[in-house]
């Protein structure tokens, strides 16, 4: 099977604020990463980096599209060697990409699709554990605050261990 990561999440809070956590260095650094630049520009780079865990994602802006997408085009990751995989570059050329339709005056929904992450992919486990970690850490953050990004004081480990 070679499907890509996705998944959908309803989340009570509006397309704009949605929109506000995943396209901005603010937002982003609330719930993925504190180790985040980002460009909130289309054809800008946006950085992603995990220091102690030695994984990072450099990413163009490929689309952006006010309160409905962000599509990132991945030029540049690499895993850390530790993590024994054979290919540490496997995000490189893949796209990660947010939908996000209204439901109502209340709710959102997120379209959340890893375009290359798929189960052949020897990342895949940690990286689907990965990414629903933190999708639930955007969700927490959009409603109430509470969300868990990747700090260097993170305990548990997701990018290295592919745990939780």
């Amino acid at each position: 099977m070679n499907k890509d990561f996705t998944t959908i999440m309803d989340i009570p809070v509006s397309c704009s604020e949605l929109y506000e956590a995943i396209h901005t260095e603010e937002g982003v650094r609330n719930w993925w990463t504190k180790f985040a630049d980002i460009s909130e520009e289309v054809g800008g780079i946006s950085d992603f980096r995990f220091p102690t865990a030695g994984f990072y994602v450099v990413a163009k802006n490929d689309q952006l599209q006010q309160n409905e997408v962000v599509i990132w085009k991945v030029i540049e990751s690499r895993h850390p060697e530790e993590s024994g995989f054979d290919d540490l570059e496997d995000w490189v050329g893949t796209t990660i990409r947010f939908e996000i339709e209204q439901k109502n005056d209340q709710e959102s929904r997120l379209h959340f699709t890893h375009e290359g992450l798929t189960p052949k992919l020897e990342c895949y486990e940690a990286c689907e554990n990965g990414w629903t970690h933190y999708l639930n850490s955007l969700k927490d953050f959009v409603i109430d605050g509470q969300c868990e990004p990747y700090t260097d004081d993170s305990e548990d480990n997701i990018i290295r261990n592919g745990k939780k």
